[in-house]
């Protein structure tokens, strides 16, 4: 791409496509446009609902009031009913104890944590577990991807939190499981599409059969971002297809294939006058260097499930993927002139895959229990180039040049689990486990000239679970659990030493202890759930330093992490109401600074919505996403803020379709406010600049749904 390829999108907010004195009658106009369509032929005001919601991200599946551990569920159809479909952040904003920040940088994707652990990651995610279809989302080092979710056919998403999670595995203290829709009869054809005034937009095409034993649903779609900032356009295709086939005599089986291609220019972070008076800029590094992402990631999983009698069944899973990617970073030239620097060009090439089988069995006792034997495999061949080219003058900038590194890693994990839950009575449960964990790690330098960084690493623990459960039939329940966790450094934190140079093996597992007390309490419409927890770990991996888009990461010598989260859900004839909030003290102390906030965290925040349905299809909705200062791991917090959102939309049947149209506005008081924070930027450029109001309009049609 050229160097001036951004010039073609909006630098400045004057530029925007709807103006704000306009915003009134665009709203005016959808909803009139909806007003004159056909009246419903039957009620469709509300989302269609799970059937029976049967937690699994867990290792013994369990109703939601049955699970020892903190647990949300969201419907994904209710998602999309009215909200734009850009981020996952909008599925994930309403549960308690998990931060998700956008950067509004399709190069950094989240910023997502659960109860401060994952805080650090400059891009992906640490700190948990994701599981999608049955297919491990998260490689074995545990470092996370969920760019490839097709949120416009996803079903629902469970997520756990707090010590039973990390029987899921490596780095785990809590599992985002997701899963997507099964094809389903009638055929159905759906279309959707969404714009915002940003020049934002996305379009999903997709299809769902099903016939006898078979089910099929496939999609495909696109996501294009102008960006509010300049140098942060972004281009997304992705295409899904989920088969299932099942028999009395086989059990089921589905076969799970996606692709994702992605380009992202990366603005990177502000300063804090920048922030403050001209947020829709870019770093002059980043125009410089031109520093930017691209991403190719295919993947193929087959899950096996079967009932072999009323006491036992088997699951095994299978999964074999790719991921490339090449990013320019704006690391001066200066500083690559080091001997052992890696450059300012990263281009890895990573093959992945593994399988994961588990056998459940029940006594007649009524003791149930899991035992599982999952085994991972990674190899990524990385290699570094300079990012500029020698000139006659003065070099060029934001290119590939020499080649500064070439490592060829394999990394293998080996896991068994075993959970069992012993019922004591019939309100009481008690549910012990344990895994253990053992990663390999080989590295092969094939760049000798800065010395040979070739060598072996191998992590291993066993981490015991263990949770009391008190669960009468009266929507009443309370747990305290308890468990140790494990988290490895990943690959990318092991690449450079504090220097930029080769692996940094200095880096140790972080060792952690947590406790959990929760609850739920549900009377009538209403439902109330708690968590009180507390996590101790030793050794946390921290932020170093971070610059040029490039982070190096150290130990702590210990970190404590304690809080609250509470989650509240209301339905009363036409009105609905959620909330959820969390109280979070994060603090670590590495004993040359003393005892300091842990970066990337907030004290607290939460969210609250209110909608109510206003009959003939129409819905509006009321809503606020709130948060307190945010630690930057600096001299400076990113500022506390309040941001409000509107929204408004219809569904209807027409004919054997059913449309569903909406408008969304975001920010609706125009609050300037840091989305997410750079934690440790080395130049003070912390800040993530959230964008303006911000209108969004879009719709979703199922062509050949029935009318139920």
């Amino acid at each position: 791409m050229p160097h001036n390829a951004r010039s073609r999108f909006p630098l400045h907010p004057r530029s925007r496509v709807v103006p704000r004195r306009k915003r009134t009658a665009a709203i005016a106009g959808c909803f009139g446009c909806a007003a004159l369509a056909p009246l419903p032929l039957a009620a469709q005001d509300m989302p269609r609902q799970l059937d029976a919601i049967i937690v699994k991200a867990a290792p013994l599946s369990n109703a939601p009031e049955r699970q020892p551990g903190a647990v949300s569920v969201v419907v994904g159809e209710r998602v999309r009913a009215e909200n734009p479909g850009f981020s996952l952040s909008e599925v994930l904003r309403g549960v308690p104890g998990l931060s998700v920040r956008d950067r509004h940088n399709a190069a950094q994707d989240l910023q997502m944590s659960i109860r401060g652990a994952g805080a650090r990651s400059p891009f992906g995610m640490r700190g948990m577990q994701v599981i999608i279809d049955g297919i491990p989302a998260t490689m074995p080092d545990g470092q996370s991807q969920v760019s490839h979710l097709d949120i416009g056919t996803l079903h629902h998403v469970e997520v756990l939190r707090g010590p039973l999670a990390t029987l899921r595995g490596n780095g785990s203290q809590g599992v985002l499981l997701a899963e997507t829709e099964r094809g389903q009869a009638p055929s159905t054809l759906r279309l959707g599409a969404t714009f915002n005034e940003e020049r934002d937009w996305r379009w999903g095409l997709g299809g769902s059969m099903a016939e006898g034993r078979w089910d099929l649903r496939a999609g495909i779609g696109r996501q294009r971002g102008h960006g509010f900032r300049e140098h942060s356009a972004s281009d997304k295709s992705q295409g899904n297809l989920r088969w299932g086939w099942q028999t009395d005599a086989a059990g089921r089986i589905d076969v799970v294939l996606n692709s994702l291609a992605q380009f992202a220019l990366d603005p990177q972070g502000l300063t804090r006058t920048e922030f403050e008076h001209a947020p829709w800029l870019a770093a002059p590094s980043a125009k410089a260097f031109n520093t930017r992402k691209r991403v190719r990631q295919d993947q193929a999983g087959l899950r096996w499930q079967r009932e072999l009698s009323a006491r036992n069944s088997v699951t095994l899973a299978i999964h074999h993927g790719s991921r490339q990617v090449t990013q320019f970073q704006s690391i001066p030239v200066a500083v690559q002139q080091a001997p052992g620097h890696g450059g300012g060009v990263i281009d890895l090439d990573r093959r992945y895959g593994g399988m994961e089988a588990n056998w459940v069995h029940a006594t007649p006792g009524d003791i149930r229990g899991v035992v599982a034997l999952s085994r991972q495999q990674m190899q990524e061949r990385r290699q570094g180039f300079e990012n500029f080219l020698p000139g006659t003058g003065e070099p060029v900038l934001g290119t590939r040049g020499r080649l500064r590194r070439d490592e060829d890693t394999r990394l293998l994990s080996t896991d068994a689990y075993v959970q069992v839950q012993w019922p004591l009575g019939e309100a009481f449960s008690l549910d012990t486990g344990a895994r253990h964990s053992r990663i390999d790690m080989e590295i092969h330098d094939d760049f000798l000239a800065n010395g040979d960084d070739s060598g072996t690493l191998r992590f291993q623990r066993t981490l015991p679970v263990a949770a009391l459960h008190w669960h009468p039939l009266d929507g009443r329940g309370l747990h305290l659990a308890w468990g140790r966790g494990f988290e490895t450094p990943t690959m990318n934190e092991l690449a450079y030493g504090p220097d930029g140079s080769g692996p940094n093996r200095q880096l140790r597992p972080a060792l952690s202890s947590q406790w959990e007390l929760g609850g739920q309490y549900a009377a009538g419409a209403s439902r109330l759930s708690f968590a009180l927890f507390d996590i101790r770990t030793r050794d946390e991996i921290v932020v170093a330093s971070s610059s040029g888009g490039r982070t190096t990461y150290r130990n702590a010598a210990r970190t404590q992490r304690r809080g609250l989260e509470a989650g509240w859900v209301w339905q009363h004839a036409d009105w609905q109401a959620d909330a959820a909030w969390t109280l979070l003290d994060a603090r670590m102390d590495d004993g040359a600074t003393g005892e300091l906030r842990l970066p990337g965290t907030a004290r607290h925040w939460g969210s609250l919505s209110l909608r109510r349905a206003l009959g003939n299809g129409f819905h509006v909705g009321l809503g606020l996403d709130a948060s307190s200062a945010l630690e930057t791991g600096g001299t400076e917090r990113a500022p506390g803020a309040v941001s409000w959102h509107l929204s408004g939309r219809r569904t209807w049947q027409a004919g054997r379709s059913r449309i569903n149209a909406f408008a969304r506005i975001d920010n609706l008081f125009d609050r300037r406010y840091a989305g997410s924070v750079i934690v440790g930027q080395a130049q003070q450029r912390y800040y993530e600049p959230a964008p303006g109001r911000t209108l969004s309009i879009g719709f979703e049609m199922d062509i050949g749904a029935s009318n139920e």
